[in-house]
């Protein structure tokens, strides 16, 4: 006997459903896939449901010319503008994403805090006071743990895991725009100093 659709449809609509994370959902979904997805297009949204990643999100449908199913629904699922601290750790963690996965090592992609904190650095203007700056980059990384692209690792809260969802998020279009208005930002911010 399997589950009502409302507890698969909330969980995804809180965001995204893992499977390391809870199992029993996850294979409640996998179950359900047909029926979630049906029931979440009446309200304008498509489930993204990645069984070797082992992730799960929905989002917003795309309007494909010609269709009117979901001109006149007002957007349901939010985007979220990213702060320039948010953006280049969302440049370097997708970068290090894709190293490492043509490294070959394992699954989970592992960063901490102060490997991420002097890479980040080279992009972020310059500031006097580090102690400031610092706590904005904490800011960033726990805003992006709230969004779930990064999880801090229980007994080493140091320690990050770069979540495989950001692939799905954060396309190759995006990054090399990103890469390049953050390289145009360095160049113009040198030839000020």
């Amino acid at each position: 006997m399997s589950v009502a659709l409302g507890p698969l449809v909330i969980a995804l609509l809180r965001g995204v459903v893992y499977a390391d994370h809870d199992a029993a959902l996850w294979r409640e979904l996998r179950l359900q896939l047909g029926g979630v997805s049906d029931y979440v297009a009446v309200i304008g949204l498509e489930l993204h449901f990645d069984e070797n990643e082992g992730y799960a999100f929905l989002r917003q449908r795309q309007s494909q010319e010609g269709d009117e199913s979901n001109t006149a629904l007002p957007r349901l699922v939010a985007s979220r503008p990213l702060s320039l601290a948010q953006s280049v750790l969302t440049l370097l963690l997708r970068k290090r994403l894709l190293e490492h996965d043509a490294s070959g090592e394992s699954p989970r992609a592992i960063i901490t805090r102060d490997e991420l904190w002097l890479e980040a650095r080279v992009y972020l203007p310059n500031d006097s006071n580090e102690a400031r700056q610092e706590d904005q980059f904490d800011r960033a990384i726990n805003k992006l743990i709230e969004y779930g692209l990064l999880r801090a690792l229980k007994d080493q809260p140091n320690v990050l895991e770069i979540r495989r969802v950001i692939k799905a998020l954060i396309d190759g279009e995006w990054l090399a725009g990103l890469e390049q208005r953050l390289q145009e930002y360095l160049e113009h911010a040198s030839v000020g100093s």
